[in-house]
C-alpha cells in the first residue's frame, strides 16, 4: 500500500538527513524523529557507495520504538548533487538501500530515472511510493515549470519542482501558478535568496510535503531549511500561524532566526522566523508590502536596506524619525506599515552598563563608520547625554552625518585628527565576511583603557581584535547588541515581554559559531 501523501490542508514534514555515514545517520535519525518529523531524507549520495549496505545498523537504535518512514534520495550530479548520473549505477545503489532499509519512498528524479521506475514497479509494486523531482534551472519559464510538474506528477506518487528563485519571482509567478496544482499531490520548493518563503507557505499552497532541517546548531544539506522542531510546531498550530523573517544581503548565515525561535519557546508562543534575502531596494520595496500580506508579523532589517526600511514605513516611531533608519517592521497599521528602531536602544542599554560598572566613565565616544548602526549609535549616544564623534571612510561622509544631529551634541573627524577615546563604536561591515577590510585607520582612537565595541557580532575575520590588542584596548563583539535590539524587537512583535534576566543569559551565552553582522 502507497504511504498516505499528506493532509490537504497540512503537508506532512520531512527531515533531510546530511549524514554521510550510519553511524551520523543513527544520531540524526533520534534527533529528526524528537523533533516531529513525519518523514526523514537519506541523501544516499553523499554516502560511500560502501556504506549503504551498513544502514541496517539503523534498526538496532534502542531508543527508535517504531520507524520513521523514510525517503530514499539520490541526487544527481547534474541535478545539484554528488550521486551518479548513469542509470544502471543509480538503480543499483537504491536496491542496495531497500535491501538494507525498508524505505517507504524513493525520490525518483525526472530527466533520468524513468527505467528505474520500471524496475522498482516490478520488484516491489505498491510497496514503495515513488517521488518524482525535477531540479530546474533559474530561467526556466512559467511553462517549462507547469510541463515538469506534469512530468513529475506523472513519474511519481508525489511530483516536486525545485529551482532557484528570488522572493519577488515567487511572489509573482510561483505563488500563482501553484493554483494550477489544485487536487495533485505535490511540492515546489525554492533554494537561494527566497528558500524558505515557499516552505512558510506550504500549507497554504496545500503541498504534499514540506523539506525541513534538523534543529538549530545542526548542519543542514541546505541553508534555506527552516529547523524541524520549529516546523513542526508551526505546521501544528491552527492556520495563519505567525510567521516572521530577517531581510537584508546577505542573510544566509544570519543568526537571527535562532536566537528569536529561543525567544519564542521562552515566552511559549508559535511562530516561525526565517531569513529572506533581497536583491536591492527595490526589490526590497516591493516586496515587504506582499510579504505581509503573505502573512508576515514581522522583519527584522539588516544590511543594506535600514535607510529603505524607513522609507517605506508611513508610521515611524521617533528614533526612526531621528536617525531615518529602521531596523524593525511591523504590518500595517491605521497609518500604514509601521517602521521601529530598536538598535538605539540596544546600544543605549550596552551604554548604561558600561557606564554602571565603570568601564566607561566620561560620557563622550567615537563612531566610525556612516551607515544604519552608525546613525543608531550617534542617536544613543544623545539619549545619555554624551559628546559624540563621528569618523568614516571620507571626511565627507562623515560630516554629511553629523550634520543630521546638532553640532553641540555630535562632531565630524578625520582619521587624522584621532586621539584615544574611552570608547570606540565600530559600524562599518569590516569583519562581517572574510573579504571586508576596515578602511577607516583608527588606531590613533585607540590606547589603554579603551573599549572597542563592534557592531559585527561574532566576526569572521579578527582584524579588529588584533588591532584593539595591540593599542591595549578592550574588544567587545556585537553579540550582546544582536540579543538586545533582538529582544527589543520581538516585544514589538508579539506584544510580549520578555523578563530581562533572561535576555542577560542570553547576551552571556554567545555561541561558539562564528558568524555575521548585526541582525
Amino acid at each position: 500500500m502507497t504511504p498516505s501523501p499528506g493532509s490537504p490542508t497540512r503537508p506532512e514534514l520531512v527531515v533531510t538527513l546530511p549524514g554521510r555515514t550510519p553511524e551520523e545517520l543513527k544520531g540524526e535519525l533520534a534527533l529528526a524523529q524528537a523533533a516531529g518529523a513525519d518523514l526523514v531524507e537519506f541523501r544516499l549520495d553523499r554516502m560511500r557507495r560502501e556504506d549503504i549496505p551498513r544502514l541496517e545498523i539503523l534498526h538496532q537504535i534502542p531508543i527508535l520504538h517504531e520507524w520513521v518512514p523514510a525517503i530514499a534520495t539520490v541526487r544527481s550530479r547534474a541535478e545539484g548533487g554528488e550521486g551518479p548520473d548513469d542509470v544502471p549505477t543509480r538503480q543499483a545503489i537504491v536496491e542496495e538501500a531497500l535491501q538494507a532499509v525498508p524505505f517507504t519512498w524513493v525520490d525518483l528524479e525526472v530527466a533520468r530515472d524513468r527505467p528505474l521506475r520500471e524496475a522498482l514497479s516490478s520488484s516491489y509494486g505498491r510497496m514503495v511510493g515513488i517521488i518524482g523531482s525535477a531540479h530546474l534551472p533559474a530561467e526556466t519559464s512559467p511553462e517549462a515549470l507547469l510541463r515538469a510538474m506534469h512530468e513529475a506528477t506523472q513519474l511519481g506518487d508525489i511530483g516536486k519542482v525545485v529551482l532557484p528563485a528570488p522572493v519577488r519571482r515567487v511572489t509573482h509567478e510561483l505563488i500563482p501558478l501553484c493554483e494550477g496544482f489544485e487536487g495533485t499531490r505535490y511540492v515546489l520548493h525554492t533554494t537561494g535568496p527566497s528558500a524558505p518563503l515557499l516552505r512558510v507557505m506550504a500549507r497554504e499552497l496545500r503541498m504534499a510535503l514540506v523539506y525541513a532541517g534538523l534543529p538549530e546548531g545542526h548542519h543542514r544539506v541546505e541553508p534555506g531549511q527552516p529547523p524541524a522542531d520549529r516546523m513542526r510546531l508551526y505546521l501544528d498550530t491552527p492556520a495563519h500561524s505567525p510567521w516572521y523573517a530577517v531581510l537584508g544581503r546577505p542573510v544566509t548565515h544570519s543568526l537571527s532566526p535562532a536566537l528569536h525561535h529561543g525567544f519564542l519557546e521562552i515566552a511559549g508562543l508559535p511562530g516561525l522566523y526565517v531569513p529572506l534575502e533581497l536583491a536591492d531596494a527595490k526589490e526590497f520595496r516591493e516586496e515587504v508590502p506582499r510579504l505581509f500580506g503573505l502573512g508576515a508579523r514581522g522583519f527584522n532589517v539588516t544590511r543594506p536596506f535600514k535607510s529603505d526600511a524607513a522609507q517605506l514605513a508611513t508610521d515611524r516611531d521617533e528614533l526612526t524619525v531621528v536617525t531615518r533608519v529602521a531596523n524593525t517592521l511591523l504590518p500595517p497599521g491605521d497609518r500604514g506599515i509601521r517602521a521601529r528602531n530598536t538598535d538605539v536602544q540596544g546600544l543605549e542599554r550596552i551604554l548604561q552598563e558600561l557606564e554602571h560598572d565603570g568601564r566607561w566613565k566620561e560620557p563622550r565616544f567615537l563612531v566610525v563608520g556612516s551607515g544604519g548602526l552608525a546613525r543608531a549609535a550617534v542617536a544613543a549616544g544623545m539619549e545619555v547625554g554624551a559628546r559624540v564623534k563621528i569618523t568614516a571612510r571620507t571626511r565627507e561622509s562623515a560630516e554629511r552625518l553629523a550634520a543630521e544631529f546638532p553640532p553641540e551634541a555630535v562632531t565630524a573627524l578625520p582619521s587624522s585628527a584621532l586621539r584615544p577615546e574611552p570608547l570606540v563604536v565600530h559600524t562599518t561591515p569590516a569583519g562581517q565576511d572574510g573579504t571586508t577590510r576596515l578602511e577607516v585607520p583608527i588606531a590613533e582612537a585607540l590606547g589603554p583603557g579603551t573599549i572597542l565595541l563592534d557592531g559585527i557580532y561574532l566576526p569572521v575575520t579578527h582584524e579588529l581584535e588584533d588591532l584593539a590588542r595591540s593599542r591595549q584596548a578592550t574588544y567587545l563583539d556585537g553579540w550582546r547588541l544582536l540579543v538586545y535590539q533582538a529582544a527589543l524587537s520581538f516585544q514589538e512583535f508579539t506584544g510580549t515581554e520578555l523578563p530581562w534576566e533572561t535576555v542577560l543569559r542570553v547576551a552571556a551565552s554567545p555561541p561558539v559559531k562564528r558568524g555575521t553582522s548585526s541582525s
